[in-house]
């Protein structure tokens, strides 16, 4: 039988990582990957909630500590995508 998980390599943003598996709670960055993967493709709109919360969240934290540095990454939420 054939697996439908396959090792791919990806360039992905270490700090967007790292929120996804704090924010979802996971082991594992695999994981995070994979879960935050399945509230898109599967549309699980409470789940993106959470998304949306650590986003403003995190969004409020920047804006009390001033602006950071030019062209930085503030993070993915459903209306950017």
């Amino acid at each position: 039988m054939e697996s439908n998980i396959k090792r791919k390599a990806y360039r992905l943003d270490r700090r967007k990582v790292k929120r996804v598996k704090a924010i979802l709670k996971t082991d594992t960055e695999t994981a995070a990957i994979d879960a935050a993967l399945d509230f898109v493709v599967l549309r699980k709109p409470n789940r993106l909630r959470v998304f949306d919360q650590a986003t403003k969240r995190q969004r409020e934290r920047e804006a009390a500590s001033g602006p950071g540095p030019a062209g930085a990454d503030r993070g993915w939420t459903r209306d950017s995508a």
